[in-house]
């Protein structure tokens, strides 16, 4: 059998079992108001059900990701995964430093496609 390896968000949301908002996993979200926790939300689900992986969704740059772990700077949410970040579907996304980064949304991409079809 194949070993899962996430490429992208898609992938992501399919096997890293993404707890939504009603406490059930979410294998395919329309949108991130599905699983995107506020701070107090977080913090509330966190003490509740600790072993949880958090991610915390981030924009830089013009793109949106999801980063393994606790992230304040450009933060704009966080959500939970049943699966842990220190698995290898995660290795091909896996940072020197160890943190799992998942492109979740590209916005400099949506811009050149644009002007690709001018």
């Amino acid at each position: 059998m194949a070993e899962i390896q996430v490429k992208t968000f898609d992938d992501f949301a399919e096997h890293a079992k993404i707890i939504g908002k009603n406490g059930n996993i979410t294998e395919c979200p329309e949108s991130i108001y599905e699983f995107l926790y506020d701070a107090k939300e977080a913090q509330a689900l966190k003490e509740r059900k600790p072993n949880l992986q958090l991610w915390t969704m981030v924009e830089y740059e013009g793109s949106e990701y999801v980063w393994s772990g606790f992230h304040l700077v450009n933060r704009t949410g966080f959500l939970f995964t049943e699966v842990q970040a220190t698995d290898r579907m995660f290795d091909s996304n896996r940072e020197k430093d160890g943190m799992v980064e998942i492109l979740y949304w590209d916005e400099t991409a949506k811009v050149t496609q644009a002007k690709d079809t001018l």
